[in-house]
């Protein structure tokens, strides 16, 4: 999937966007929530991603906290996300998150789990069997526009090996573009967050065709 990231388009036009991305084929889009203490960044609330629910029924919304003690927030953002994404190195209080996840899930809702790149793979191991998807961070949280990091895709691998025979989606966020998407692709990544390279191209549906042509052998 290709989930470009909300962040990196113009705020003021989002309630028109959602039809032009469904229409270039986007079933995920990404939010990025900061509070500018686990990041050096202040983004948006849940009322911004519930206020943008109404202008799409059909796109799943995968919210990503950078956020502070993520467990006290949780539900707060379940209402319109499909996914509620947490980092690792926030959590503070691992019962009570359990107890969040857990209640997420009766919503149907689905938990991620994010690592930053300084962070070994197996520290997720007591979460494994909770989560839905795993969220590689390819550049430190906080802005986009950066490069990816390119020891973080020898994560890839770990991941795989702690997912086993789980149904858990493999995600990477952070300077994913033209240039290097065959390269993440290859290392087994699923999901792929894209911001700026994104919505740098005029044509929506570029990243879809490209992951195409990768997949049907076309891509050289």
């Amino acid at each position: 999937m290709i989930c470009p990231s909300i962040l990196s388009y113009d705020f003021t036009l989002l309630k028109d966007i959602f039809v032009k991305l469904e229409n270039a084929g986007i079933e995920v889009v990404h939010f990025d929530v900061m509070d500018n203490h686990f990041v050096p960044n202040l983004t948006f609330g849940y009322k911004f991603i519930d206020d943008l629910r109404k202008y799409t029924s059909k796109i799943i919304f995968d919210t990503h906290l950078m956020i502070d003690k993520p467990e006290d927030n949780i539900i707060l953002y379940s209402n319109s996300s499909d996914i509620v994404t947490v980092h690792f190195e926030a959590i503070k209080d691992r019962k009570k998150l359990i107890k969040e996840v857990e209640k997420l899930k009766n919503k149907g809702k689905k938990f991620g789990i994010s690592i930053k790149p300084k962070t070994k793979p197996k520290k997720i191991k007591e979460y494994i069997d909770i989560v839905d998807l795993v969220l590689i961070m390819s550049v430190e949280p906080g802005f986009g526009g950066q490069e990816l990091i390119p020891y973080c895709l020898d994560k890839v691998e770990e991941v795989k090996l702690l997912r086993g025979n789980r149904n858990i989606i493999i995600q990477m966020d952070g300077g994913i573009n033209k240039n290097n998407f065959y390269d993440v692709y290859k290392r087994g990544v699923e999901w792929f967050v894209i911001g700026s390279a994104f919505f740098k191209e005029d044509d929506f549906s570029f990243y879809n065709r490209l992951l195409k042509d990768i997949k049907n052998g076309k891509y050289i």
